[in-house]
């Protein structure tokens, strides 16, 4: 049975908790692509999140940019996505 994408994203942040930067990144990506294939923005959203802060925490801000500039066009509920609006315009201010 294949996974579904907040399946997926847990596992990518379980192995990011372990120190499997590598794996844990590109299960993100996988987690990233089957959301937009599930068409789930909740995780979407967190996906391009950690993504983003993930590559700025590694010095990778030309990679983070992409994510970021994505979220920044995506039209969120300001009170659904309250805590990630308020993540994506302090990791903005990191650039």
């Amino acid at each position: 049975m294949p996974a579904y994408a907040g399946d997926t994203l847990k596992k990518a942040l379980r192995l990011l908790d372990q120190g499997q930067l590598v794996k844990g990144e590109r299960t993100l990506m996988d987690a990233l692509t089957q959301a937009e294939l599930e068409h789930d923005c909740r995780v979407e959203v967190n996906a391009l999140l950690t993504l983003a802060d993930l590559r700025l925490q590694q010095g990778r801000r030309r990679e983070a940019q992409p994510y970021l500039s994505r979220l920044n066009t995506l039209q969120l509920d300001t009170q659904r996505y309250d805590y990630e609006l308020r993540l994506l315009g302090w990791l903005n201010s990191t650039l």
